[in-house]
């Protein structure tokens, strides 16, 4: 079945796959606005809606059709009608999320079962048509914005209806009463109803902040109220005096959720700003594939919640290129700048892309890319997202960088955090403790630090592979706790799903771990660790082949990951157990290679090589692997390996070690 989402990152799905889209956002825009609309228009009208070039406004109606009738027609179903006049796109047959959305909304939630209003609000999570504003076509805004605006509202109603069906199970109702807040902030029911399942699901230190801070933000706003906050507060408290109420409100700023939330971020975020991607040469799709690439490039670097991605139209008036590249920082307010370059040549398109300091013009990365096309001149977004997953990682070592080398005493949230991942970079076991010890500190100064706690999460997880193994309930124990906390104060972040997903996937709960990890792949699919953690989830249940796939996406996204030792582990290991072992051994000397890789990728080598029958270079992997593990045996690897779900694989790993020379 066709789907079209709109709600979000723009989406045509059939089934499973999802079809790479036109290079124009503006052919994007016509696509929802003939399905949501669902009525006959005018080819003139159309032309003046979207295009206002003087030459050929037909012409680009035209191609941009051409387009849409590829991306939604099937062989004998015809969506896209259109003759001299008129055109007209038929839904039969097809899901537009924004028209489910709205058919819930008038029929009433009350109709809907809990298990569909879940769906809707999951379908339902972002704006209608993110990142495709043209204030310079104000007919076609003013009826974006208007979508917008009825989304909005049918969005509350269904989060309403879930937040008061769930109300018994205050842990499932929490995140959607959460995001009805953010859309509600002046709706003292709204706080209230956020605060009482708070108390209800035991977080009383929260419950109390968010009463307060509610408090403060409808007295700010003039809202008339009923007194429930102040219900609710006595409740926790006890009876408290006149005095006591003053001393509430006056505890901090008043400021809106939103801004407070904002601010919070921004604090501890990396500001990058997207300087449009410059066309060089003279094909004449060049501009608009220029213009597709930075849209899909500023789409994949938003979803890193840790990120303050900035191209709106301050940006683009800075892409005066003759400019110091410090002045275009000062001027957007960024720390760091991306700027880049597409050209076409004998049917190769190439894309260039460099990272740059704002305070110094320091020019920290380079990146090129390049995708073969077809005269179509048709891309997917996975040019951009490898192009996202590099820059991410690069910003991040930027940033543990400058922590490492201004070092503000007593260290901050943020600085804490970005010590903690440096150390947990290095897979050593000091390192991880004093990584550890980095992000609690990172959650003691911001207790709402998301990413701190996800991280934290992840340290625990790193205690189970290189702790001692009767620690090893607790180490899972402690993540699961602290990976809740992060994706209950930010359900946006994939950090938080990620390490849950790798939580249950290690205590063999697959059934939990693929959506945990899934989600993580959706919220940001230029993370390549998710994806490592979904190919290694599907491993580990017994599925090799889907899992190299992953492990490839994963590769292949963030080619200098500091998890890419782990990465060319797992796949090492999946060909293992597929008997593709000229694949195993060059997986696991890649890894092994690496400067911060442990004893696993020796490890694997050495049973690789054994079961070749390779002995004397399985032997020399075995004394590579006792450097690193001195007391290590066959023992030692029998415990490592019980979250398999593949016992066969397991045996035939300890028999091939066993040939390689490993003592039992």
């Amino acid at each position: 079945m066709l789907s079209l989402r709109f709600l979000g990152e723009v989406r045509v799905e059939r089934g499973q796959d999802c079809a790479a889209l036109p290079p124009s956002r503006k052919t994007r825009a016509l696509l929802a606005y003939l399905a949501v609309t669902g009525r006959p228009h005018r080819r003139d009208r159309l032309s003046a809606l979207l295009w206002d070039v003087p030459d050929d406004p037909r012409g680009a109606l035209r191609w941009s059709l051409s387009k849409i009738r590829r991306l939604v027609e099937e062989p004998g179903l015809a969506r896209l009608h259109a003759d001299r006049e008129t055109v007209r796109f038929d839904p039969a047959g097809a899901r537009v999320d924004v028209l489910e959305l709205r058919r819930a909304a008038r029929a009433g939630p009350e109709t809907s079962s809990t298990e569909q209003l879940i769906a809707l609000a999951a379908l339902s999570g972002g704006e209608f048509l993110a990142g495709h504003d043209f204030p310079e076509n104000a007919e076609f805004q003013a009826w974006c914005l208007a979508q917008r605006e009825e989304t909005r509202a049918a969005r509350a109603l269904v989060l309403s209806a879930l937040v008061e069906q769930l109300r018994a199970q205050p842990e499932v109702a929490l995140p959607h009463a959460r995001a009805l807040l953010e859309m509600r902030a002046d709706d003292e029911h709204a706080w209230a109803d956020l605060v009482g399942l708070l108390l209800a699901a035991g977080h009383r230190r929260e419950a109390e902040e968010q009463c307060d801070l509610g408090r403060r933000v409808l007295d700010k706003a003039g809202v008339a109220t009923t007194g429930q906050l102040l219900k609710l507060r006595r409740s926790m408290q006890g009876p408290v005096d006149a005095d006591a109420d003053r001393s509430l409100d006056e505890r901090s700023d008043r400021t809106s959720p939103a801004t407070a939330f904002q601010a919070a971020l921004t604090l501890r975020r990396s500001s990058v700003a997207i300087l449009p991607i410059r066309a060089i040469g003279t094909d004449v799709v060049l501009p608009y594939l220029a213009e597709a690439i930075s849209d899909d490039l500023v789409a994949s670097l938003s979803r890193d919640r840790n990120l303050m991605v900035m191209a709106d139209a301050g940006v683009a008036g800075a892409a005066n290129f003759s400019l110091e590249w410090r002045r275009i920082a000062e001027r957007v307010g960024a720390q760091y700048l991306v700027q880049g370059s597409v050209r076409h040549a004998n049917g190769t398109l190439v894309v260039a892309v460099r990272l740059v300091e704002g305070s110094n013009g320091r020019l920290i990365w380079t990146e090129r890319c390049v995708q073969r096309v077809d005269g179509s001149f048709a891309i997917d977004d996975q040019l951009a997202r490898r192009i996202a997953a590099v820059l991410r990682a690069e910003v991040e070592a930027a940033e543990i960088a400058s922590a490492q080398r201004d070092k503000p005493e007593p260290l901050d949230a943020t600085a804490s955090y970005h010590m903690g991942l440096r150390e947990m970079y290095r897979f050593t076991r000091s390192g991880l403790a004093t990584a550890q010890a980095h992000f609690e500190r990172a959650v003691e100064l911001d207790p709402t630090f998301a990413a701190s706690h996800a991280r934290l999460s992840y340290v625990h997880i790193q205690h189970y592979w290189y702790g001692s193994f009767d620690s090893r309930p607790r180490a899972l124990t402690e993540a699961a706790a602290a990976a809740s906390r992060a994706i209950e104060l930010d359900p946006k972040d994939s950090l938080g799903h990620f390490s849950l997903g790798r939580v249950h996937a290690l205590r063999r709960q697959f059934d939990l771990a693929m959506p945990r990890l899934e989600a993580a792949v959706g919220l940001n699919p230029s993370h390549a660790q998710a994806f490592f953690g979904l190919g290694q989830s599907l491993w580990y249940a017994g599925r090799p082949k889907e899992a190299i796939r992953l492990l490839d996406t994963a590769i292949d996204l963030s080619p200098h990951d500091p998890h890419r030792w782990s990465f060319l582990h797992d796949q090492s290991e999946a060909y293992f157990a597929l008997g593709r072992l000229a694949d195993a051994e060059r997986s696991a000397l890649a890894a092994a290679s690496l400067p911060n890789a442990t004893h696993w990728p020796w490890l694997t080598l050495a049973a690789v090589l054994g079961e070749a029958n390779k002995r004397e270079k399985a032997s020399e992997a075995v004394n590579q692997l006792l450097l690193r593990r001195p007391a290590y045996s066959l023992h030692t690897a029998q415990h490592e390996f019980g979250h398999f779900s593949d016992k066969t694989f397991v045996a035939r790993y300890l028999e091939a070690l066993k040939i390689a020379g490993l003592k039992p």
